[in-house]
């Protein structure tokens, strides 16, 4: 088996407590390593094309040959979904919805590039698109997880630590130190909400809570790395401006409190640590602290007006469910009304939601199965659900990133399935 040594992927895998200087992985493995680090840098491309999709490429390209052997493919709840999500697409491809409805409907302004593309495309091309993290990506982590049975595990703190590169961009930019979202992505800042790496702020928030509770399970191992690393993500969600992401992240702190007892004794250094940089960041940049307030905006005038913004997309959403409840209205409206849930229904209908929701519980019950074998699967868990929860309030349903700790724990049920049939063929051999 060809492997080579990668450098450059040494910091999640120092994180979980394995040697980064005796690691060899397989090409395809840190193509898909690589592919979650850099996720949630959704504004960062090479000649238009964004980095992740890039290496998730050569991913498919190397596993290519092997994804369709019956021993690699994928759980059931993957086929579902996926399985689910063809069949809008060609529902809406054969008999697509009028196009003057699609025209008059209402549509929120201010959203992400990724969401305003497929507002104006095809249902075919966004099925396709969502394809690509929803099916795709788990596809080739598992697949591959069968070589690489750490996989998972690298994965996710991959995904951690690329979410923190981009929190920490948006700390800088809010300093005042360097515009690198302004200089290098093209990006102006909303409000001085900060997006990071992302294309918009909402992005930087839902990425920064994901990883919150995966960064909480790396303190076992790495403590004070990974008590950097939950400052910085803390950082990113407040900077965010996202008050869906603010509520998510106290969501995911008291779940782990419950869940967690050992994280109560590091609560007050952690809320120390919070203090001690939140005080050098206005001893660098004192001008900082109004608009610091402003970012909390649960009760602010601009809170107001999204308030409605948001009020009128529900509705929009509820009238394209009532048209067709059964087969909604098309994968162009799949980012329109700010619940994911109405998104499904009012894109896809009854056909949609439900296949996608057998996919969300058959993820999450692999990866509390998976636990027995690969601890870190608990924290991966309540990642998700954290988005599940989430999406109530956000629209986020289609980006990358979102499907990263899915192929997580998709690499971790496999390595949990190798591991059994090993240890089945071994007793057949000795008996």
């Amino acid at each position: 088996m060809a492997t080579s040594p990668v450098v450059g992927l040494r910091v999640p895998v120092h994180l979980v407590g394995d040697r980064p200087r005796s690691l060899r992985l397989t090409p395809a493995a840190a193509l898909l390593v690589a592919a979650a680090f850099t996720s949630s840098w959704t504004a960062v491309a090479v000649g238009g094309t964004k980095l992740v999709d890039l290496l998730l490429l050569g991913a498919f390209v190397l596993l290519l040959p092997r994804l369709f052997v019956t021993r690699y493919l994928p759980p059931a709840w993957l086929l579902v979904g996926a399985i689910g999500l063809v069949m809008t697409m060609v529902i809406h491809h054969l008999m697509p919805v009028d196009e003057s409805y699609l025209a008059t409907r209402y549509v929120l302004e201010l959203r992400d590039v990724d969401a305003q593309r497929i507002a104006t495309e095809s249902s075919l091309f966004v099925g396709v698109h969502w394809m690509v993290g929803l099916a795709a990506l788990p596809w080739m982590a598992w697949s591959e997880s069968w070589r690489s049975p750490r996989l998972g595990v690298w994965m996710a703190a991959a995904f951690v630590s690329g979410a923190a590169v981009s929190a920490g961009v948006a700390v800088v930019g809010f300093l005042g130190l360097a515009d690198i979202a302004g200089q290098l992505l093209g990006y102006s800042p909303i409000d001085r909400r900060q997006p990071g790496l992302t294309d918009h702020p909402n992005n930087l928030g839902v990425v920064c809570v994901m990883a919150l509770p995966v960064a909480a399970y790396l303190l076992r191992f790495r403590r004070l790395a990974a008590a950097m690393l939950i400052v910085l993500l803390g950082a990113g969600v407040l900077l965010s401006g996202s008050r869906g992401a603010q509520a998510g992240a106290g969501f995911a702190l008291a779940v782990l409190t419950v869940a967690r007892p050992e994280l109560r004794r590091r609560i007050p250094t952690m809320a120390a640590a919070l203090v001690a940089t939140l005080a050098m960041c206005i001893a660098v940049a004192p001008r900082s602290l109004d608009p610091l307030r402003s970012l909390v905006r649960f009760s602010s005038e601009a809170a107001a007006d999204s308030d409605v913004a948001r009020s009128m997309s529900l509705e929009q959403a509820k009238s394209d469910i009532l048209r067709d409840p059964i087969a909604g209205v098309g994968l162009r409206v799949v980012l329109d009304a700010h619940n994911i849930y109405l998104q499904l229904l009012a894109a896809g209908g009854v056909v949609l939601l439900v296949t996608v929701g057998v996919y969300c519980c058959g993820v999450l019950r692999a990866g509390w199965r998976a636990r027995a074998h690969t601890p870190l699967a608990a924290n991966v868990t309540l990642a998700l659900v954290v988005w599940l929860v989430m999406g109530i309030f956000q629209n986020q349903l289609t980006e990358r990133y979102l499907y990263v700790l899915v192929a997580a724990v998709a690499a971790m049920s496999a390595a949990g399935l190798s591991q059994r049939v090993a240890g089945m063929s071994r007793m057949r051999a000795s008996s």
